[in-house]
């Protein structure tokens, strides 16, 4: 998630719903049958076994950098480093995935 500019009739948003993506990152995985799924999609039909593995091993190593929750984000703000209190941490400009 990230905004590139704010509306042009906004002169900042808020930040929130933080938390949500942390613990939607960090539990992000796919199913067995949501692999067979995409499988079945003209689009995937051709790809390899090797990335049908490397999405079922699939788990987010990265982390994110966000304004604190509720932090009113202006044109041109900064953004702080955000963690989460385990072993995830994540990064909205720069995202790590591994399988």
């Amino acid at each position: 998630m990230f905004v590139r500019d704010l509306p042009p009739t906004r002169s900042f948003l808020l930040c929130a719903g933080l938390e949500h993506v942390i613990r939607y990152l960090g539990e992000l995985r796919f199913t067995a049958d949501q692999i067979a799924y995409l499988r079945s999609q003209p689009v995937f039909r051709r790809i390899s076994a090797d990335f049908r593995d490397y999405l079922a091993e699939f788990r987010f190593t990265g982390s994110v950098q966000a304004a604190p929750e509720g932090a009113p984000v202006r044109r041109g703000s900064t953004r702080r480093s955000r963690k989460r209190p385990s072993s995830l941490t994540l990064i909205a400009w720069r995202t790590s995935w591994s399988g």
